[in-house]
Parts: C-alpha cells; sequence; structure tokens
C-alpha cells in the first residue's frame, strides 16, 4: 500500500515509522525538515499524496487540517482516501470531508490519544 503520512511531529513520526516497518511504501511530509528522519520525505504535502492509497494526517489542530486538504484535494488521486487521527473540532473536520467529497475523495475521522509513548507503543 502506499501511505502519504503528513504530520511527522512527535506522534506522527512514531505512527508512519510503524506503518514503513509494516511494509508499507510510506511518504512524508512535514513543514519542519528535520521531522521524520529516515523515512521517505516528499518536498510538499501535494507531492507526497499524488501517489497515495491513503493519506494520513497527524496535525495540532482542526484548522490546519483544513487548509491541509485545501491544499492536497486536487493532487489526490481517484479512489483515495484520507484518515485524519488528529484531534479537531467536529465541524472543521466536517468541512474538511466535505471539501474532499467535491473532488469524490472519502475521509475517515480517527483522532488517536497515548501522546508519544502510545505512538511509540
Amino acid at each position: 500500500m502506499r501511505i502519504a503520512f503528513i504530520g511527522l511531529g512527535v506522534m506522527g513520526r512514531a505512527m508512519a515509522g510503524h506503518l514503513a516497518k509494516g511494509g508499507h511504501d510510506v511518504t512524508g511530509y512535514d513543514l519542519d525538515p528535520s521531522a521524520g528522519e529516515g523515512l521517505d520525505r516528499a518536498a510538499s504535502a501535494r507531492d507526497a499524496v499524488k501517489q497515495a492509497d491513503v493519506v494520513f494526517t497527524m496535525l495540532p489542530q482542526g484548522h490546519v487540517v483544513r487548509q491541509i486538504v485545501e491544499d492536497i484535494a486536487p493532487a489526490m488521486p481517484e479512489g483515495a482516501i484520507l484518515v485524519d487521527t488528529s484531534s479537531a473540532e467536529p465541524w472543521l473536520t466536517q468541512g474538511s470531508a466535505d471539501i474532499l467529497a467535491d473532488h469524490g475523495l472519502r475521509m475517515v475521522d480517527a483522532p488517536v490519544s497515548g501522546a508519544e509513548w502510545g505512538a511509540v507503543a
């Protein structure tokens, strides 16, 4: 499976690493160029998603997710799905889902908890 992982901070880095160790082709992106050391990195969020079957987001706030979705939706392949693991306000999540739907794409709202120790475990 080809996976794009956007948000390689404390939790995202560990989550993306587990997916890569599981044999998936993972391409990551983060605004911080040093985040996600050891993972394949894209130059932009759009570049990361161009070939992805699944796009994961692990971002700090719902409005950041929405900004990313507005940017990447036109670049996501037909049939791709976005899984948002961020904790976001429901109305912002619905807005992100609506943007994706306008492009024929689907979204799963899957917030996680456990902080760094949970992601690493």
